[in-house]
C-alpha cells in the first residue's frame, strides 16, 4: 500500500471537449475490459462538477477509506469489477443545487491525484472533466507521460468540442500524444431488426476528426438503450445480451494496449 513504491505503467485520458457524449461511460467500460484480460486498472474520475463513477459502478453511496502511511493520510480506491474506482464522488456528497468555486475543485482533484494509493497499474484510466480550460490542463500536467483518447460522437457539434480538446493536447506546453478517436453512439440496430442500422446522428464524424489528426479511428460504437438501463443500475456492458458492444469493448481494450506496446 505504500505510496511511494508504487508504479502505474500507462495512464490514459479520455475526452471529449463536451458532455453529452458517453465520455465517461467509455471510460468506465474500458477500464473494465482490460481488468477483464488481465491487467491492474484503475479509474480515475476527475469531473467534481458531475462525478460519474459512483453512478456507473453502483457505489452512489460509497465513501473512501483513509489509510494512514507514518504521518500521511491516503486515500484508497473503491474495487468493483476488477477496477480499482476513486472519484470526488466518494469524497464530498454536495447539495442539490450547490455550487463549487474553481480553486476549490483544483485544490480537491489535486489532492485526489496525489493522496491516492493505487498501488502497481499497467493502466490508469482518467475520465477527463467535460471542458478544456483551467481545470484539464492542471490534471494535464500531473500526468507528463500521459496519453489520449478522444470521444465523439458523428455530430458536428460533437466533433467540434473534441476538436478543441485535441488541440488543447497538441499544444507545444502540453504535448500529449492522441492515441485515436471512439466515435460513441454510431449508429442505432433496433432489437426487432438487428440486421438493420439507423445512423440517428449522421455518419462520419468520427472518420472526419481521425483524419483531420492523422490518428486512428479505434471504434464504432453503436447507440444501445440496453447500455443506458445498465448505466442507471450500475452495471458493467458485460452484463449486457447485445454481444456486439462486448466485442465492440473487448476489441478495444485489446487494440489500445497493442498501441500502448508500440509507443
Amino acid at each position: 500500500m505504500t505510496k511511494t513504491k508504487e508504479k502505474i505503467k500507462n495512464t490514459i485520458f479520455i475526452s471529449s471537449g463536451k458532455g453529452g457524449v458517453g465520455k465517461s461511460t467509455i471510460a468506465a467500460n474500458l477500464a473494465v475490459s482490460l481488468a477483464k484480460q488481465g491487467f491492474n486498472t484503475g479509474l480515475l474520475d476527475t469531473d467534481f462538477f458531475g462525478p460519474s463513477m459512483p453512478i456507473l459502478f453502483g457505489l452512489d453511496n460509497a465513501y473512501h477509506k483513509i489509510y494512514e502511511e507514518g504521518k500521511k493520510e491516503l486515500f484508497i480506491p473503491i474495487s468493483k469489477n476488477g477496477v480499482k474506482i476513486m472519484s470526488p464522488g466518494f469524497l464530498i456528497k454536495t447539495k442539490e443545487g450547490e455550487t463549487q468555486r474553481i480553486p476549490v475543485v483544483k485544490e480537491a482533484v489535486r489532492q485526489i491525484i496525489q493522496k491516492t494509493a493505487w498501488g502497481n497499474l499497467d493502466y490508469l484510466i482518467i475520465d477527463m472533466p467535460a471542458c478544456t480550460g483551467d481545470l484539464a490542463v492542471s490534471i494535464i500536467k500531473k500526468f507528463p507521460k500521459a496519453q489520449a483518447i478522444l470521444v465523439t460522437t458523428p455530430q458536428q457539434l460533437s466533433i467540434s468540442g473534441s476538436r478543441i480538446a485535441g488541440n488543447m493536447y497538441l499544444k507545444p506546453k502540453i504535448n500529449i500524444k492522441i492515441l485515436g478517436i471512439i466515435e460513441n453512439m454510431s449508429y442505432f440496430i433496433p432489437d426487432n431488426h438487428p440486421k438493420e442500422k439507423h445512423y440517428i446522428f449522421g455518419e462520419g464524424g468520427g472518420m472526419e476528426l481521425a483524419r483531420e489528426f492523422q490518428i486512428p479511428l479505434l471504434v464504432k460504437i453503436p447507440f444501445s438503450t440496453e447500455l443506458g438501463h445498465l448505466n442507471n443500475q450500475g452495471q458493467s456492458v458485460f452484463l449486457s445480451i447485445n454481444s456486439t458492444i462486448k466485442l465492440k469493448f473487448r476489441k478495444l481494450a485489446e487494440d489500445i494496449n497493442i498501441l500502448m506496446i508500440d509507443h
